[in-house]
Order: C-alpha cells, then structure tokens, then sequence
C-alpha cells in the first residue's frame, strides 16, 4: 500500500518498520546498511530458513 505521507522525505528514502529479510536492507552504491525507523531494530531469525532478518519494534 503506499501513500503520501513521505512527501516531505528527499527522494530514494528507505523506512523500515518490519518485515523478513535474507540479509540486511542496503545501498548497493554505497554499501551502507539501511537502519530500522526509530522504535524498531534489526534481529536475527533462527530457523527461517532463508530468512535470517527482520526488523521488530523495540
């Protein structure tokens, strides 16, 4: 679903506020990682199989 509640946000801004992930979202100009929104974290799944991320509220 998307919306326009980024409007105000510069263009190619990434928000994470959950989901599973096989690695860790990131820029693959410049390798930085892409860091949940304020209030969620990166964990590690164990089990998922190929899902080794998700990104969970604090």
């Amino acid at each position: 679903m998307s919306g326009d509640n980024d409007v105000d946000l510069p263009t190619g801004s990434v928000i994470l506020k959950g989901g599973k992930f096989s690695g860790k979202a990131y820029n693959h100009t410049t390798s930085v990682v892409y860091e949940p929104a304020t209030g969620y974290k990166w964990q590690t799944i164990e089990g998922g199989g190929d899902l080794k991320w998700e990104v969970v509220a604090e």
